[in-house]
């Protein structure tokens, strides 16, 4: 937001994206070995392995909604000069 820019690149997309991806990993792992879910939409007991899947398919899908109008905007904001 303050610059420089443009600051995002495939590589900060790609590990921002990850951070969630692996937390999801981790808390389905962990869920699994323990029985606990931190959400019941994540519990496939309560909700069925379906429910579980759509759920993390689609808030996976809204982080790269918000990743790709982050990227957008910040490719459409002006330049900054490059610090001296």
């Amino acid at each position: 937001m303050f610059g420089p820019r443009p600051r995002m690149t495939g590589g900060v997309v790609v590990a921002t994206l990850g951070w969630p991806l692996a937390w999801l990993a981790l808390t389905l792992t962990v869920g699994a070995a323990s029985g606990w879910y931190p959400y019941p939409f994540l519990d496939p007991a309560e909700k069925g392995a379906d429910s579980v899947a759509l759920a993390a398919v689609g808030i996976t899908a809204l982080f790269v909604v918000v990743l790709a109008v982050q990227w957008w905007v910040d490719r459409r904001s002006p330049v900054s000069p490059p610090d001296d």
